[in-house]
């Protein structure tokens, strides 16, 4: 729980919205179930290190507030509760949809394991 907090406070310094910091907190949740499973910090790391480099230096989407410059250039347009908005693909619904999910198949699988720990 408390890396969950501290996780979500590494992202507020920039324009974030509620739905951006649910996002990251169900995406911190997924990352410690991850940790969990692999008892070792490479999967949880390898996994935030392949969703930044993914939207930001390939598809050239904003992540976590910050300008993308990648190799594919496009841009999110609509309401911002889909397209995530001046955050990014962070503060959509649909990345609440990825990582909630995400989220709670790796507990589920740390609980079965048994290396799930509150």
């Amino acid at each position: 729980m408390l890396s969950t907090v501290i996780f979500v406070a590494a992202h507020l310094p920039g324009k974030i919205s509620l739905l951006g910091a649910l996002v990251t907190t169900a995406a911190s949740l997924a990352l410690t179930a991850a940790f969990q499973i692999s008892q070792r910090l490479w999967l949880p790391m390898g996994m935030h290190f392949a969703w930044n480099y993914l939207f930001s230096a390939v598809f050239s989407v904003p992540v976590s507030g910050h300008e993308a410059k990648g190799w594919l250039h496009g841009s999110l347009d609509g309401p911002g509760w889909l397209s995530g908005g001046v955050y990014g693909v962070e503060a959509s619904a649909m990345a609440l949809l990825v990582w909630a999910v995400a989220g709670a198949l790796l507990l589920r699988q740390a609980h079965t394991r048994g290396r799930f720990k509150a």
